[in-house]
């Protein structure tokens, strides 16, 4: 597939024109490098032109900024318990995001939260997610398109209103323009889809649930295997675009069970992967399920631990959990929002995803001990012999993955960012691979550290 979409920033007349519905050419325009065509293609980049060029309510202003991403997924799961099926599904789906945005880069309607009146009406428009038809049917595909631009540019022209009467006597504390300028990137990052036939796939999940039952004392098990396809296509006003494929296969196996004093415990284990020839082989897989359940049955008759008040050492999985759930949040830059509404900022506040508060003042300081540094690096897909899953060429809005040092020798460096600039990051770092800024493939690397020996020995 070709990767070629021009910048559409030196298009926009300087008349004022009111939006038309598509199946209008306007045949002014001059001739647009193209990404190679399919029908869903064509409408995007066709309905991108048109929004650029014409979209615009009367006397007020016309979007500087639009983004369209499809994402388009094809999956199949089963699940099984006790060696009998439980669930077969099949779906496939399409849909529209469009992000969209007026004023300029410096100031827009973006990091603003509405008044309550309008942030509980909401509906799946405000974030432009539409369901587009399955079928290549170019009109309705630009039909749909259209009727998305045109709620998120309402929308949107009423939030950037707010947010400048809010604003409007209110001294800034800070200066940070609300988006952030990129270098445009065309990209293809295609991997061939995963293929599979349910008759090879219903009598694995089978087997491994069946053989959970032989195992005693555990009260529910479930084994399911899913399988996906996803494609997405991305262009935006700027000259972007890329095209991602992402075949997934994904096998789960949990169980349940109690302890002897009552207390109900639980694990499971996963396999990642992205064919099925680097697909674990059956012997790893039920070896590490009759691992869990040996794990389960230990824990089962463990005894009571007593009141203890001393070092604790967390291994294996445990650390990394610890260490994701607690560290790795600090980690991402979050922009606080401003509003004209202060019980409904402290709200949003209150139930906002942590962020990068806790490490908010701390932009070149100690965080962690000087031996252990911290690095995000979306461009492998390997570590050692561990196959990673996290990886990508570009991120979601188009920016180009690479390396970032965190953390080196204790010290916080940077934060991971989006387009939205934040204090002391003015440009993202290629960190948004899904509805925000987040972690890609993320490694904690110990300069001088002990071996589990030696931290063994330490522990009491």
């Amino acid at each position: 597939m070709g990767v070629a979409l021009c910048a559409l920033a030196g298009i926009v007349p300087q008349t004022e024109l009111d939006a038309q519905p598509p199946g209008q050419p306007h045949t002014q325009s001059p001739p647009q490098p193209r990404i190679q065509e399919d029908v869903l293609v064509r409408a995007m980049r066709d309905e991108l032109l048109r929004s650029m060029k014409d979209l615009r309510l009367a006397q007020l202003e016309r979007p500087y900024f639009i983004a369209y991403q499809v994402r388009e997924v094809r999956s199949t799961s089963v699940s099984a318990t006790c060696g009998s099926l439980l669930e077969k599904s099949e779906n496939r789906a399409r849909t529209l995001s469009v992000e969209l945005r007026v004023g300029d880069y410096a100031f827009d309607d973006t990091n603003f939260i509405a008044a309550p009146e309008f942030a509980f009406t909401r509906n799946r428009s405000f974030f432009g997610i539409n369901e587009l038809p399955r079928d290549d049917n170019y009109l309705e595909i630009r039909r749909r398109i259209w009727l998305g631009t045109d709620a998120v540019y309402k929308q949107a022209l009423e939030i950037l209103a707010g947010k400048r009467a809010a604003l409007q006597n209110r001294t800034r504390t800070e200066n940070l323009p609300d988006f952030s300028k990129e270098d445009p990137t065309q990209t293809i990052d295609v991997a061939p889809d995963v293929k599979f036939e349910r008759s090879d796939t219903e009598p694995l999940v089978r087997e491994l649930s069946k053989m959970l039952t032989k195992i005693p004392d555990l009260y529910a098990s479930t084994v399911a295997l899913s399988v996906s396809n996803t494609r997405t296509l991305y262009l935006n006003s700027e000259g972007t675009s890329y095209e991602k494929t992402e075949p997934l296969i994904t096998l789960t196996a949990n169980a349940s069970t109690q302890a002897i004093d009552g207390m109900p415990l639980g694990d499971s284990v996963e396999f990642y992967a992205r064919s099925f020839a680097s697909f674990p082989a059956r012997e790893e897989i039920t070896a590490k399920i009759r691992d869990m359940s040996i794990h389960l049955e230990s824990l089962r008759k463990a005894p009571q631990l007593d009141r203890y008040n001393g070092p604790v050492l967390f291994e294996g999985r445990a650390a990394a959990e610890i260490f994701s759930d607690e560290f790795e949040p600090a980690l991402v830059g979050q922009r606080k929002a401003v509003s004209g509404n202060p019980e409904m900022a402290a709200l949003f506040e209150r139930f906002s995803e942590p962020g990068s508060a806790s490490f908010a003042n701390k932009l070149g300081a100690r965080v962690l001990p000087e031996f252990l540094s911290v690095i995000d690096n979306p461009t492998i897909s390997n570590y050692g012999n561990e196959t990673l899953l996290g990886g990508y060429k570009v991120d979601d809005e188009g920016v180009r993955a690479r390396e970032t040092h965190v953390v080196e020798n204790g010290i916080l460096k940077t934060f991971l960012t989006v387009r939205t600039p934040i204090e002391g990051v003015a440009h993202s770092t290629g960190n948004h691979p899904g509805s925000g800024p987040a972690p890609s493939n993320l490694i904690l690397v110990a300069g001088n550290g002990q071996s589990e020996a030696e931290l063994k020995k330490e522990v009491p």
